[in-house]
């Protein structure tokens, strides 16, 4: 997909009707604080005529019935499907122009080209391609090669595309090796810990 004309903004992982605060590590004392929060950073920079993409996750998977929120939300918004967006295809296309399991954009900002793969899952990530991703919440923001842009690392707003070029710039320029810690001996001796991805093979 060709993106040129229009303000660009990514976000991910809004769980509208999650109230597992604790296991999200989520600030809130209710349901209603978290909605409305995330509903004004929304609408607070995104207008009626921007490109939205959501990365996936639109509600917890047992509150599908509260997907009409989305059409509280400004913009024109496309959908990249996660593990939590269970309701059918039909229901999403109400509230989402378009919906994919991924998919490769490109953007032209200040007279460069960026070419984008979205996916929902970190693992599905492709080398060719800068990533942007979603599904691990507040685990990491950054990767090498790719940008988390669910909320939970962004102070519960979108991502603008500027915003994107921005951290970029800091994974090439500036973040040194204690960012990037997660390859140093003391981390790459426990590769065996954790366990695999499994939403995306069902």
């Amino acid at each position: 997909m060709k993106i040129k004309s229009k303000n660009v903004f990514f976000i991910s992982d809004t769980h509208f009707g999650d109230d597992r605060f604790q296991i999200m590590n989520r600030p809130f004392s209710s349901l209603d604080e978290m909605h409305n929060l995330i509903k004004t950073n929304w609408n607070k920079v995104i207008g009626k005529e921007d490109l939205v993409f959501h990365l996936g996750d639109v509600c917890y998977s047992k509150r599908q019935d509260l997907l009409p929120m989305v059409n509280e939300l400004n913009g024109e918004k496309h959908l990249i499907i996660g593990n939590h967006d269970v309701a059918e295809k039909e229901e999403f296309l109400k509230y989402f122009k378009t919906i994919n399991e991924n998919l490769e954009i490109n953007v032209k900002y200040e007279d460069k080209e960026y070419n984008i793969m979205l996916n929902h899952y970190p693992s599905l990530g492709v080398a060719d391609k800068f990533n942007l991703v979603a599904h691990v919440h507040s685990v990491f923001k950054v990767q090498k090669n790719m940008i988390n842009v669910g909320v939970d690392v962004n102070h519960f707003r979108p991502y603008s595309f500027k915003d994107i070029v921005f951290v970029m710039n800091a994974i090439n320029s500036f973040y040194d090796q204690d960012a990037w810690v997660a390859y140093s001996e003391a981390n790459t001796a426990h590769m065996s810990r954790g366990k695999p991805g499994n939403y995306y093979k069902k």
